[in-house]
C-alpha cells in the first residue's frame, strides 16, 4: 500500500530456468570399458528420472525508509542419475573428480556404487520410486544418485578412479601384465576363446615371475575396440618380451640374460646355451654366405629416448620422461628417438625403466646375425641362446646371440635373425657373463625304445569307415617319433605310417568307480608317462567333448584338471559313458589316454574283424636320424575288434483296430522305439515271433521288404526277420488270441549290428477291448506349409478311428475336419482362430468324451527393412527374413494403371521392368494367406545403363588387349628375314600348346624386303588367329573363356567389335549400319528423340520448365516434409506427415 507522500515500488528479478535434464554424457551403443588395474574414467548416462527444479527467493529493501522491494529468483536442479562406469566386478572407486574440483570420497558425492557383480540388486530408490525403471544392470559397475545439476540443469562432467579387475596380480594398483594378457586370450566372456591348454605353461609363469621381480606392472583400460595382438604386442614391447606361437601353444621369453629380484620374488634367466653352431650347421645363403649380419645405421642408433605415459600421481595426466646415454651423447652428439607413447604405463619409474631399456637396446643391441639352419636345429625357437662359430668370412668365434625370429623355409630349412645382447645392457644393476659350460648337443643320440603303448578300437562315431585302431605312443627325453610297421603273420612287416610326435598318456593312479553320466562325485587321478601337460577346459568344451579321453575302453570327457605333482593330475566333472561305452569301475594302473591329432590311426576292413595283428615301433631320435632297427624291437599284437553298436531303448508294442477298405476291422501292432543317441545310427532290423504256428502266412505290411534270416544265429527257427525301420514299424492282420514278440537290432549305415542276444524284446497278446474309448490326450497343432494335427492313441479300447471336428455333434459329416485311424492328420482348419474337438471311436460304435484345443494362427505382420536395389532393367525387391511358418512374400507392384501381385517362396523378388514409376508394397504369405502389408514405396526404374556393367566393359576390352597384344608380338618374333623369296610353314607343339606358322619372304623392286605372316596359337583356354604384313597392318581374332574379339589395324587406326557376357563394344572411326535397323529397349539417339516416344508417366527429372503443363501430381519427397501440387491444390505437409496448409480449390 502506498505511503502518504507515494506509494513504493516492488521489483521482481528472475533469472530464468529450464524445464528438462540436460544430458552431455550420454552415449548410445558406446563400448562397455573392461579396466584391468587402475584408471580414470568418465562416466556415461545410463538413466534418469524425477528432474526437479528448487526456486530460491532472497529479497532486499531499497529506498529511503526501505519502502522498495527488490525480489531476486534463483534455481537450483535435482534429479536421480545412473551413469555406467564399466564392466564388473570391480574393487571399488578412489578419487573422484567433478568438474574441476576433487573429492577424496564416493560418499562426498551423493552417489552409491554398484560393483557390476552379477546379480547385483537393483538400486532401492528405483524400486521404490520409478519401479518401471528398475533394473539390475547385472555385470556392469555403474554409480547412481539423487543428485545435483549445474546451473543450466545438466549433469557435471564426473570422472572416477576405477578400481578395477586384476589388481591383485600386481602391486595393488596395477597387474600383472602376464595376468592381462591371459584375460585377454581366455576370458570366458571377453577372451578370444583360448583355453589354459593354448597356454606354455612354464613359460608364462616365467614371464609372470620376470614382470613381478622387475616391478613392471600395468593397467590395461580396455576402452575402445581394439585387435587383440596389437593389445598384446603392445605389452610385450613395455617388458621387453618375446611372444610366439609355437607347437600349438603361445609361449613367451624376456630379454632378460640376468638374475632379477624385487618385490619378493627372484627372476633367474635360461641361460643355458642350446646350440654351438659352426661351420657344418649353417646352410649357405642365397648370396653364398654362411652367416650374414646387418648394423643399425647411426641416424636410427639413438642415445635418448622419450617415452610418453599416463601419470597417476597428477591426475592420470599424459607426462613425458627421457632417458639419456651420457657416454654415446659426449661420442656422437644427441640423436633423440620420437616418443614413444605407452598409456597402459602408469607412474614415472616405470616409464624411466622402460625408457632406459629402450635406449640400451637402440646403442648397445644393433648388431642382427641372419643364418640358416637344417632340419637338425628345428627345434630351436626365439628366446634360445646360440654361439655362432664362421671365422673365415665373418670373423665369428663362439659368439652368443639370442634368437628373435624362427622361420620355416620349404620342408627343409629354417631361416634365423638373432642378436647379440651383452650382459647388462637391460638391468643396470649388475653386468652378467656367460655361464664357461655349455650344453653338448649330440645329433646322435640314441632315441630309446617307446613306452609302453596303448592300442584300443576307436569310437565309430569319430570315425569315417566305423573301422579303425588307434594308437598312443610316446617316449623318453631324446624320442623324436617312430615308423609304424604291421604284420599279419608276425614275420614279414610293411610299413603304415610314421609318428612325428609323442601322445599324452598314462595310468590310474587312484582307482575311480561307476558313477552317473554327468559324474561330479568321483575324479580321475591320472599320472602320465608322456611329455605334454593335461589342461582344463571350459563348460563348453566338455559338453562339446573337446576334452575326450580314453581310460580301460570308456570314454569320457571331463572339465577341470588340477596338477597334484610331477605329471600328475586330478580330472573333475566327468561326462562318462560317451558314445555308447559302459559307465564301470577301473582299477589302479588302468591304460589312460588323451585323444587328439596326436594319435596314430590305422583303418581296417570288416573281413579283417578277429584277426590278429603284430606291430613293431621303430624310434628315431629328436633329431630325426638313428632309426632303429625293426630286429631291435618288440612287437605288440593287437585283435581288430568289431563296431560296438548302441541297443534301442523304450521298446513298446500298441495294438490297434484298423478299418480297412472293404469296412472290415482288422487287428494290427505297432512297434516303435528311440534311437541310440549316436550319429552313427542309420535304421534296426525287426525279428518276429509268435505263438500262431502258420504266422508267417498271414497277410503283413512287410511283404516287399528284405526276407532273410540272420547268419550264424542259434535260434534262427525261432525269429523271423521281417525288414528294417528307423524307428517304428506296423504288423497288420494280427488275429486275436495270438501272441507276437518282436526284438528290434540296432545297425549302422555300414551295416554293423549291435548284440542280437542283448537287443531288446516286447511281448503282446491281442485281445478284444470293448470299453469305452478313454479321452484323447495332448491334442496339439503345428503350422508350417501344412495344418498338423496330433494326439496320443487311445490304449485303452480297440478304436477304429478319430473323429476332429469343429463342433461336439460327433457322427455328423457337417463341421467334420477329418477322420482317420492314425494319430495325426494334416488338415486345413476355415479360419486363423477357433476350437476343434477330437473324439476316438472304437469297434462297438462308442465315442469317447470330446478333448478340444483353442488355437489361434495370427496373420503376419508387416515386412520391416523392405530395401529395393537396381539391376540391369529391373529392380531386386528385399525384406526381412519369413517368419516362421510364413510360405513366401506378396509383392503388389501398381503402375499407375492398378496392383499387380507377384509371389516369391523367399525374401526377395526380382522385377523385370526398363523403365517407369511404381508403387511397391510387400506383404507375407502363410498358408491361411496374406498378412499387413507394408508402407508404400515409390521407386523410378530409369533407362539407363549400370556404372558396374560400363566398368566390365573396360575391364573386357583391357583383357582382351592384352591378348591381342601378345598375339602380335609372338607373330612377330616368329618371323625368319633371313630367308629372301622363299615360303616357310612351322607347327610348334609344346606341353601347354599348338602353334601354326605360314610366312612368305619378297624382295620387291626398290630393294626394300616384304613380309607376310599368319599364325594360329591354340592354348587350353584361348586361340588366337594373326595375319601381318610386319610393317603397318593386321588383322587379329582373339577368344578365351571370358570375351571374343575381331579387330583390324592399319596405319595406327583400330576397328573392333568385343563381345562378352555383359556387354557388347563396337569401336571404329566410321560405323555404318545399312537397311532398316530396329533396336529393342532403352534407346537414346544422339541429337534426335522420335515424336511421341515420351509419355507423361514415363518423366522423372530434376527441373522442368514450360509455358503451361498438364500435370497429375508433383512432390518434393514421398514422405515427411515435402510439397504437393495436383488438381488446383497446393499442399505442405511437415516431417510428421501432418497436413499443415492447404490453398487453391477444393
Amino acid at each position: 500500500m502506498g505511503g502518504l507522500f507515494g506509494g513504493g515500488k516492488n521489483t521482481t528479478i528472475d533469472n530464468g530456468s529450464v524445464a528438462n535434464f540436460q544430458i552431455n554424457q550420454a552415449t548410445y551403443g558406446i563400448t562397455v570399458p573392461i579396466i584391468l588395474g587402475t584408471s580414470r574414467q568418465a562416466a556415461n548416462v545410463l538413466d534418469f528420472y524425477d528432474f526437479t527444479k528448487i526456486d530460491h527467493k532472497s529479497t532486499q529493501r531499497t529506498g529511503k525508509g526501505g519502502g522498495s522491494k527488490t525480489t531476486t529468483i534463483t534455481h537450483t536442479y535435482k534429479a536421480a542419475v545412473l551413469l555406467a562406469l564399466c564392466e564388473g566386478q570391480i574393487d571399488g572407486i578412489g578419487q573422484v573428480w567433478i568438474d574441476t574440483d576433487t573429492i577424496t570420497t564416493l560418499v562426498d558425492t551423493g552417489l552409491t556404487l554398484f560393483d557390476g557383480s552379477i546379480g547385483q540388486p537393483v538400486w532401492s530408490y528405483t524400486t521404490s520410486k520409478n519401479p518401471d525403471h528398475a533394473i539390475p544392470y547385472s555385470g556392469l559397475a555403474y554409480v547412481a544418485g539423487y543428485i545435483d545439476l549445474n546451473d543450466s540443469g545438466g549433469l557435471k562432467q564426473y570422472n572416477f578412479e576405477m578400481q578395477g579387475q586384476l589388481r591383485s596380480t600386481g602391486d595393488g594398483e596395477d597387474v600383472n601384465p602376464a595376468s592381462a594378457i591371459t584375460y585377454i586370450l581366455t576370458d570366458s566372456v571377453n577372451g578370444l576363446g583360448f583355453t589354459l591348454d593354448n597356454m606354455h605353461t612354464s613359460s608364462l609363469n616365467d614371464y609372470k615371475l620376470y614382470c613381478q621381480a622387475s616391478n613392471l606392472y600395468i593397467t590395461v583400460p580396455l576402452t575402445d575396440q581394439s585387435k587383440a595382438y596389437e593389445i598384446i604386442n603392445t605389452i610385450c614391447e613395455i617388458t621387453n618380451t618375446i611372444v610366439f606361437w609355437s607347437q600349438r601353444k603361445i609361449k613367451f621369453v624376456p630379454r632378460c640374460e640376468e638374475v632379477v629380484t624385487g618385490n619378493g620374488v627372484t627372476y633367474t634367466p635360461n641361460l643355458v646355451t642350446a646350440y654351438d653352431l659352426d661351420t657344418d650347421d649353417f646352410i649357405t645363403n642365397e648370396d653364398g654366405k654362411l652367416v650374414t649380419w646387418e648394423r643399425t645405421d647411426n641416424a636410427e642408433t639413438y642415445n635418448q629416448v622419450t617415452v610418453e605415459f599416463t601419470n597417476r600421481e597428477n591426475g592420470y595426466e599424459t607426462e613425458t620422461v627421457d632417458y639419456q646415454i651420457l657416454a654415446d651423447i659426449n661420442k656422437r652428439g644427441l640423436h633423440p628417438m620420437p616418443t614413444v607413447s605407452y598409456p597402459y604405463i602408469h607412474t614415472k619409474e616405470r616409464a624411466e625403466q622402460v625408457a632406459q631399456q629402450i635406449a640400451m637396446d637402440s646403442c648397445y643391441g644393433r648388431n642382427t646375425y641372419k643364418f640358416k639352419l637344417g632340419m637338425a636345429h628345428s627345434l630351436l625357437e626365439p628366446g634360445d641362446i646360440v654361439t655362432l662359430t664362421e671365422e673365415k668370412a665373418a670373423g665369428l668365434t663362439k659368439l652368443p646371440v639370442m634368437i628373435e625370429t624362427a622361420t620355416e623355409d620349404g620342408d627343409e630349412y629354417y631361416d634365423f635373425e638373432a642378436k647379440y645382447k651383452p650382459y647388462g645392457t637391460y638391468t643396470p644393476a649388475q653386468y652378467g657373463t656367460y655361464p664357461s659350460e655349455r650344453a653338448a648337443i649330440d645329433r646322435y643320440v640314441d632315441p630309446g625304445n617307446i613306452n609302453d603303448p596303448v592300442i584300443f578300437h576307436a569310437p565309430s562315431e569319430l570315425t569315417t569307415s566305423g573301422l579303425e585302431t588307434w594308437i598312443a605312443v610316446s617316449g623318453g627325453e631324446n624320442w623324436g617319433g617312430c615308423d609304424v610297421w604291421v604284420s599279419y603273420e608276425g614275420d614279414a612287416y610293411q610299413n603304415i605310417g610314421r609318428i612325428a610326435g609323442p601322445a599324452r598318456h598314462g595310468i590310474l593312479k587312484a582307482q575311480i568307480e561307476a558313477g552317473e553320466a554327468i559324474d561330479t562325485v568321483n575324479d580321475l587321478f591320472v599320472e602320465l608317462i608322456s611329455p605334454g601337460e593335461l589342461g582344463s577346459g571350459s563348460q563348453y568344451d566338455v559338453d562339446n567333448l573337446a576334452t575326450l579321453c580314453y581310460v580301460d575302453g570308456e570314454l569320457m570327457a571331463y572339465k577341470a584338471a588340477t596338477l597334484q605333482g610331477v605329471k600328475q593330475y586330478n580330472l573333475h566333472y566327468l561326462v562318462r559313458g560317451v558314445y555308447g561305452t559302459e559307465i564301470v569301475s577301473h582299477g589302479i594302473g588302468s591304460k589312460f589316454v588323451r585323444l587328439d591329432e596326436s594319435l596314430f590311426k590305422f583303418p581296417f576292413t570288416k573281413d579283417q574283424i578277429g584277426k590278429t595283428i603284430h606291430i613293431k615301433f621303430t624310434s628315431f631320435n629328436v633329431f630325426g636320424v638313428m632309426d632303429q632297427s625293426l630286429a631291435d624291437v618288440e612287437a605288440f599284437t593287437h585283435v581288430l575288434s568289431d563296431v560296438y553298436v548302441q541297443q534301442v531303448t523304450d521298446l513298446k508294442l500298441v495294438q490297434h483296430l484298423r478299418e480297412v477298405r472293404d469296412g472290415t476291422n482288422l487287428y494290427e501292432l505297432e512297434a516303435s522305439w528311440q534311437p541310440p543317441s549316436t550319429s552313427l545310427y542309420d535304421h534296426s532290423d525287426v525279428y518276429l515271433k509268435t505263438s500262431q504256428p502258420n504266422w508267417d502266412e498271414i497277410e503283413t505290411s512287410w511283404e516287399d521288404l528284405e526276407d532273410t534270416t540272420l547268419e550264424d544265429m542259434t535260434n534262427a527257427n525261432v525269429w523271423k526277420y521281417i525288414g528294417k525301420a528307423y524307428n517304428s514299424i506296423l504288423i497288420a492282420g494280427c488275429a486275436t488270441s495270438q501272441t507276437f514278440t518282436v526284438k528290434i537290432v540296432a545297425a549302422t549305415e555300414q551295416n554293423f549290428k549291435a548284440d542280437f542276444e542283448a537287443a531288446p524284446t516286447v511281448t503282446h497278446e491281442i485281445k478284444i477291448k470293448s470299453y469305452t474309448p478313454a479321452t484323447p490326450q495332448n491334442l496339439s497343432v503345428k503350422f508350417t506349409d501344412v495344418c498338423t494335427w496330433s494326439w496320443e492313441d487311445v490304449e485303452n479300447t480297440d478304436n477304429d478311428f478319430y473323429e476332429l471336428r469343429l463342433d461336439k455333434s460327433y457322427g455328423d459329416t457337417y463341421n467334420r475336419l477329418a477322420r482317420t485311424n492314425a494319430n495325426t492328420i494334416a488338415v486345413m482348419p476355415p479360419s486363423r482362430k477357433g476350437t476343434v474337438y477330437l473324439y476316438a471311436h472304437n469297434s462297438s460304435n462308442q465315442y469317447s468324451p470330446a478333448t478340444f484345443l483353442e488355437y489361434n494362427k495370427p496373420a503376419p505382420i508387416a515386412p520391416q527393412n523392405v530395401a529395393i536395389a537396381d539391376i540391369f532393367q529391373g529392380i531386386v525387391i528385399t525384406c526381412d527374413s519369413l517368419p516362421n511358418y510364413c510360405l513366401g512374400i506378396n509383392v503388389y507392384i501398381n503402375d499407375g494403371t492398378g496392383n499387380t501381385v507377384y509371389f516369391s517362396p523367399n525374401n526377395s523378388y526380382n522385377f523385370k521392368a526398363t523403365e517407369g514409376i511404381f508403387d511397391i508394397q510387400v506383404a507375407y504369405v502363410d498358408l491361411f494367406g496374406e498378412g499387413e502389408k507394408s508402407a508404400e514405396i515409390t521407386k523410378v526404374i530409369k533407362p539407363t545403363i549400370d556404372p558396374a556393367l560400363i566398368a566390365a566393359e573396360s575391364l573386357s576390352l583391357e583383357m582382351m588387349d592384352s591378348v591381342v597384344k601378345g598375339a602380335i608380338e609372338k607373330a612377330e618374333s616368329a618371323v625368319n628375314e633371313d630367308l629372301l623369296n622363299a615360303s616357310i610353314s612351322d607347327i610348334t607343339q609344346t606341353t601347354n600348346a599348338i602353334t601354326q606358322t605360314v610366312q612368305t619372304n619378297k624382295a620387291t623392286q626398290d630393294g626394300i624386303n616384304s613380309t607376310m605372316l599368319s599364325q594360329i596359337d591354340q592354348q587350353a583356354g584361348q586361340i588366337t588367329q594373326v595375319v601381318t604384313n610386319l610393317n603397318n597392318a593386321n588383322t587379329v581374332i582373339a577368344q578365351n573363356t571370358a570375351a571374343i574379339q575381331l579387330r583390324a589395324t592399319k596405319d595406327n587406326l583400330i576397328g573392333l567389335i568385343n563381345v562378352s557376357p555383359e556387354t557388347i563394344t563396337i569401336a571404329s572411326k566410321f560405323n555404318h549400319i545399312a537397311g532398316d535397323t530396329l533396336i529393342d529397349d532403352n534407346v537414346i539417339v544422339g541429337k534426335m528423340l522420335k515424336a511421341s516416344t515420351i509419355t507423361a508417366d514415363k518423366m522423372n527429372v530434376g527441373s522442368l520448365s514450360s509455358i503451361s503443363a498438364t500435370i497429375g501430381t508433383l512432390r518434393t519427397a514421398t514422405t515427411g516434409a515435402r510439397t504437393e501440387i495436383k488438381d488446383n491444390l497446393i499442399l505442405v505437409y511437415d516431417a510428421n506427415n501432418v497436413l499443415r496448409v492447404r490453398m487453391g480449390v477444393w
